[in-house]
């Protein structure tokens, strides 16, 4: 029951933290938007409205063009630190010979947050690129859908007889 407590609270931690960040983003943009809505009306008084929709627009991609540079630098900055992990889990990797001890350790769960760390752009690449196309096309969501159906239920199933037992 302890394991199951701490488990629990955990995810709680976790998702609070997730939803607060969604709900920070949003308060933001809702922000951001009445802030160029009322640069809009300010300079609609003095300009021609399209005039006035045209600077809106453009300093709304400035003010865009910024948060990338700012979010960009504080990324690059933070790569050097993130070096003498990488190295130190490069030295367990060799303490493992066989690659399939750690496989069987950790999980291919370990292997894909190892690798989406240290591929982050690439990772979020292939996030974009994927929803694109599930958005973009009905019959690969429809095959998408039809295939994993029965590995979600089986996985739930189990999911479910895991949490009965431990009651």
């Amino acid at each position: 029951m302890g394991v199951q407590t701490k488990a629990t609270q955990k995810l709680t931690q976790v998702m609070s933290l997730n939803m607060l960040m969604w709900l920070t983003m949003l308060t933001l943009f809702a922000a951001i938007l009445f802030l160029a809505a009322t640069v809009y009306l300010a300079l609609a008084l003095v300009l021609a409205p399209a005039l006035a929709a045209l600077l809106t627009g453009v300093s709304l991609l400035g003010l865009s063009a910024v948060l990338a540079i700012v979010v960009f630098v504080s990324t690059h900055t933070a790569k050097p630190s993130r070096k003498p992990t990488e190295q130190s889990s490069a030295t367990s990797h060799t303490d493992h010979d066989a690659g399939h001890d750690q496989d069987t350790q950790h999980g291919p769960g370990a292997r894909a947050e190892h690798w989406v760390g240290n591929n982050p752009g690439l990772a979020v690449t292939g996030a974009v690129a994927v929803g694109v196309a599930l958005s973009a096309s009905p019959g690969l969501r429809r095959t998408i859908t039809r295939t994993t159906a029965p590995l979600v239920a089986q996985l739930s199933k189990r999911a479910l007889q895991e949490l009965t037992r431990q009651r």
